[in-house]
């Protein structure tokens, strides 16, 4: 008996950098530290309680990224935002 074939979408690519959201706005952000832990290919911003982040060498290897509870003193949540998807 054949297996079913089925059709997934293709992967939509990244297209904006990942954004980690808080719900409120950091009191007193440590902007100095994350800039210190910044890589030469990473870029960060915070507008409001967004904080966003482009890391081309992965999130995961981010040290800023792993750093970025502690200096804006609230909790986040990673959200990545994804381009749109090709038919």
């Amino acid at each position: 008996m054949p297996l079913p074939t089925t059709r997934y979408p293709k992967p939509r690519p990244i297209t904006h950098p990942p954004l980690l959201l808080s719900g409120k706005r950091p009191p007193a952000p440590d902007l100095a530290l994350l800039a210190a832990l910044k890589t030469g290919r990473e870029r960060f911003q915070l507008i409001d309680k967004v904080f966003y982040l482009h890391a081309p060498d992965g999130i995961g290897r981010s040290k800023l990224a792993e750093k970025v509870e502690k200096a804006l003193s609230v909790a986040t949540t990673l959200q990545l935002a994804y381009g749109e998807q090709d038919g």
